[in-house]
């Protein structure tokens, strides 16, 4: 069940929002997915596209779109599944799909749509919004806690309509992201295996703490020759270059974060030690 049903009132109606912070990761062919995870660190499949998810980050899908959580150390997850026709019963998924009627919307129709491009690119990477802000994680968190709120308790005639109010906001927020690229963009890992996705999952969540090659090998119960080899093998960077690119993608996005803090201009960033060499 994707959808929300009046009980008390409007008995029996069908509003196609549902919010929920457990079947986040379902695949349902009819509803298009806004997913909100605001920690740890998690390395998934979409469309058979491996990424890297670092968060707090959004993940935007339609309903073609296909997840599947292969790694993760996260425990705090948002989902709205809903239909676009709550905002204009003209943006049904047939006509969302259909680049003829599409072109053929009325102006107004077409002010509403425009939320939706994003949905419906074909581009995984514009599906994940890496290490949004905080400020927007909020925001969101907010919007999603008060749709959350207006569907369970039903508490007067305005349910629906206040539902939606907050959808729209939520829809204006995810444009303002995607048209002004304030996110991390996703980190492409297309043939990595087990082991080196656990790696990734680790040196994800804590770019920001000391890593050395010694404590690695121990978690990971090999020597430093061998896990430089693997990874390399299977990114094309050994421990060391992946991690000083990783600090180039997330320095630029933290220094916007917290202008207060005075980042050290190098390309080490806060705990890459040197004993992780680039052999």
């Amino acid at each position: 069940m994707y959808y929300t049903e009046g009980k008390n009132l409007y008995l029996g109606r069908i509003f196609n929002v549902f919010y929920t912070a457990d079947n986040v990761f379902d695949n349902p062919t009819d509803r298009y997915r806004i997913i909100l995870i605001e920690n740890g660190t998690l390395i998934i499949k979409i469309n058979n596209e491996k990424k890297t998810i670092i968060t707090p980050s959004l993940i935007i899908l339609n309903e073609k779109d296909k997840i599947e959580v292969l790694e993760q150390n996260t425990k705090t997850f948002h989902c709205l599944y809903f239909l676009p026709k709550v905002l204009n019963n003209e943006l049904s998924l047939e006509n969302l799909n259909d680049p003829v009627i599409r072109g053929n919307f009325t102006d107004t129709i077409k002010q509403d749509y425009h939320f939706f491009k994003v949905f419906l690119k074909n581009n995984t990477d514009e599906k994940i919004l890496n290490l949004i802000s905080w400020d927007i994680v909020k925001k969101i968190k907010s919007l999603l806690t008060d749709i959350k709120n207006e569907l369970e308790t039903q508490k007067d005639n305005w349910w629906t309509c206040n539902s939606r109010c907050f959808l729209i906001q939520m829809l204006f927020i995810i444009h303002q992201l995607t048209s002004y690229k304030s996110s991390l963009p996703a980190i492409n890992i297309e043939n990595t295996g087990n082991v080196v996705d656990k790696i990734l999952i680790y040196l994800n969540s804590n770019y920001d703490k000391k890593i050395t090659i010694k404590d690695l090998t121990k978690m990971f119960n090999t020597n430093r020759t061998t896990i430089n080899q693997i990874f390399k093998k299977e990114t094309g960077k050994t421990i060391f270059k992946y991690l000083i690119d990783l600090s180039k993608l997330i320095l630029p996005q933290l220094k916007q974060e917290d202008t207060s803090t005075k980042f050290v201009e190098q390309p080490l960033f806060y705990g890459i030690d040197l004993n992780i060499i680039d052999e």
